[in-house]
């Protein structure tokens, strides 16, 4: 293995700044989704993630507001708070196609509030990495090690909900969803067992 094990929280904010520069879907509406559903299908492995309103009270919570996908140099914005949850996307999760993000438990959970599914094709690169004993598990220093860039988080604690979302928000969850597919696919160069 040639990967570091882990890397300071310093280290990695000397590095040069990463980002998705591919295509972004943004997907508001159901007819656009049956079409990114469409697009998405022949990837073998996709990176995922979710964005949710934060809430800055106890107690308070909202649902996801945005799922996302990505492949090398395509991105899939789906707009759940536009678009609601239709069946196609709960059976699109389930396919046997390899969605790849960290710490994904509570994704999955806040994704099956809104719609029952089998999350079983959805993959932890936190549990990967602690399984190859690597020490940091997060995204950026997964990110950091695996290729040597920080990823922005600037745009995490902002309204997911809004009517629209800014570029800055767009690009912060592309860059996301993209980084846990270029993460695995260097584990898997490494021989890592994923």
């Amino acid at each position: 293995m040639t990967l570091e094990a882990e890397i300071s929280k310093a280290d990695v904010n000397k590095l040069p700044l990463g980002e998705f520069t591919g295509t972004t879907h943004l997907i508001d509406t159901v007819e656009a989704l049956e079409k990114a559903l469409e697009q998405m299908a022949p990837h073998p492995i996709l990176g995922f993630d979710t964005e949710t309103r934060p809430a800055f009270k106890k107690g308070v919570s909202y649902p996801i507001s945005l799922l996302q996908f990505a492949s090398a140099d395509e991105a899939w914005l789906i707009r759940l708070n536009k678009t609601g949850f239709p069946e196609e996307l709960a059976k699109f999760l389930e396919r046997d196609q390899i969605k790849v993000g960290v710490a994904v438990k509570n994704d999955v959970v806040g994704l099956q509030k809104l719609h029952d599914f089998d999350g079983k094709y959805i993959v932890d690169l936190s549990t990967i990495a602690k399984n190859n004993k690597l020490v940091s598990q997060g995204l950026r220093p997964l990110m950091a090690i695996c290729h040597g860039v920080r990823i922005s988080k600037g745009a995490k604690i902002s309204n997911w909900a809004a009517e629209t979302l800014n570029n800055g928000q767009i690009r912060y969850a592309a860059t996301d969803a993209w980084a846990g597919f270029k993460i695995y696919e260097k584990f898997v160069a490494e021989g890592f067992k994923v």
